[in-house]
């Protein structure tokens, strides 16, 4: 077993807080309850791993354009396993973890696609519906953010974002193959 997963368990069994100091965002996501950043010895986000990560994303170069993700695996088998986000449910490649397992999964934002309208018949696992919660400008591209409920990140082009008409309140498809998600622990 990992660092991690030893505290979680040593919190779980004596019910006592600790304080774990570390620069891996997926680390973060696993065993991080309320979570605090730092940066020049200054809190800048307090709440939630996920919410404080998806919060510094631009800021921290670290973070990259990837959507980390906590969830629960309903099941996985030889074709592979579906985990629920949290209100949404992917397919990833199997991951080797027994259900109710929490597992923490990265997904490039550049691996993210968006259609305006519905899709049918792709190859793609992962098709679902959401709306367009904010587009912020990053290195390289555009960042759209989708409520699907879980928010996640997708990273296009301006051109794209012209093309489509994306804006916040908009209903888009999401598009993601399973191969996309990687398990971060």
């Amino acid at each position: 077993a990992s660092l991690g997963t030893l505290l979680v368990a040593l919190q779980h069994e004596f019910g006592v807080p600790f304080v774990h100091v570390t620069h891996d965002p997926g680390e973060a996501l696993r065993i991080g309850g309320r979570t605090i950043a730092l940066e020049g010895g200054r809190v800048v986000a307090a709440g939630r791993a996920d919410e404080v990560l998806s919060g510094l994303r631009g800021r921290v170069a670290a973070l990259g354009s990837d959507n980390w993700l906590r969830g629960i695996v309903l099941e996985d088998g030889g074709d592979g396993a579906r985990v629920d986000l949290g209100g949404t449910v992917v397919v990833t490649p199997p991951l080797g973890r027994a259900p109710n397992d929490t597992v923490v999964l990265q997904l490039p934002a550049e691996d993210v696609l968006i259609a305006t309208g519905e899709v049918r018949g792709t190859s793609a696992r992962n098709v679902f519906p959401g709306e367009v919660v904010a587009i912020d400008a990053a290195d390289g591209g555009i960042d759209v953010i989708v409520a699907t409920p879980v928010r996640l990140r997708a990273r296009v082009t301006r051109a794209a974002v012209a093309e489509l008409a994306l804006a916040p309140g908009n209903r888009v498809w999401l598009l993601v193959k399973a191969s996309a998600f990687r398990a971060a622990d």
